[in-house]
């Protein structure tokens, strides 16, 4: 059974230590350039063997919130709760908690309590423009004076399309197909026609695809027919008169299929 072991080291009534040189190198619970000045022999071993315990902030989000959104669709900024936790927070500075809209350089709530959660209201945002991003942000400063910071970032982009119909679907049409609402990367999407095409619409900005393939690895691009057109994008919030330019790929020829799958390659 393993024992403790318990070291004394010198005697009663030591003298402070003081050494104004600067320490060469971190040692322990001390840091290079640390110098002493009557310190304590207690305060001298426990500064050694019990280093500062440096704080983080290891999570913050706006509760019930979704970090990637349909663009023009708005954070809603009435009575939103912040969350966030914190490691060693006996060395977090009380009530040094801010809360910021980062991107806009606006404070929402400044010298809170570090308890994990406060109802804030701030302007709605909304982005309009596809990848276009807001941060909030978390501060407070450490015992040691210094700030640290985490951060929630929410994500705006215009939807892919996908699905089946019939040829010549207008933009309308396509708009009721499935909306995906994610980043510009390869897609692989499921198909069911029934003596149908494929369709698969997403924005210009993105550039045209380099590659189709079926199920089976086989190169299809070519029995896909690229047109462009002009979609206003549905459900979205004071975006009713903004357009933006869309790629339509429609497949070539009637088929029907169960479940097959269709990758889609920007890169």
């Amino acid at each position: 059974m393993a024992r403790s072991r318990k070291i004394i080291i010198g005697g009663g009534g030591a003298e402070p230590y003081t050494n104004p040189a600067p320490m060469p190198q971190a040692v322990g619970g001390y840091e290079a350039g640390t110098t002493f000045n009557n310190v304590e022999y207690k305060d001298l071993i426990d500064g050694l063997l019990y280093p500062y315990q440096y704080p983080t902030i290891s999570a913050f989000s706006i509760s019930g919130q979704a970090t990637t959104l349909e663009c023009g669709v708005a954070v809603s900024g009435s009575n939103r709760t912040f969350t966030w936790s914190t490691t060693n927070s006996n060395n977090i500075t009380p009530n040094s908690i801010t809360i910021r809209d980062h991107t806009n350089n606006i404070t929402i709530g400044t010298n809170l309590a570090n308890d994990g959660s406060e109802v804030l209201s701030f302007t709605d945002v909304v982005k309009t423009v596809t990848a276009q991003s807001n941060v909030w942000r978390i501060q407070a400063y450490n015992t040691k004076n210094q700030l640290i910071t985490r951060d929630f970032t929410v994500v705006w982009y215009d939807p892919f399309y996908y699905g089946v119909g019939n040829k010549n679907l207008t933009v309308a049409q396509i708009q009721q197909l499935t909306k995906s609402v994610t980043s510009k990367s390869n897609k692989t999407f499921s198909f069911s026609p029934n003596n149908q095409v494929y369709y698969f619409a997403y924005p210009q900005s993105y550039g045209q695809l380099i590659s189709i393939l079926d199920a089976n690895g086989f190169e299809i691009k070519n029995d896909f027919t690229l047109r462009s057109e002009t979609f206003t994008p549905n459900g979205t919030y004071f975006r009713n008169t903004v357009n933006v330019p869309y790629y339509v790929y429609e497949f070539n020829n009637l088929t029907t299929q169960t479940n097959f799958n269709i990758t889609f390659k920007f890169s």
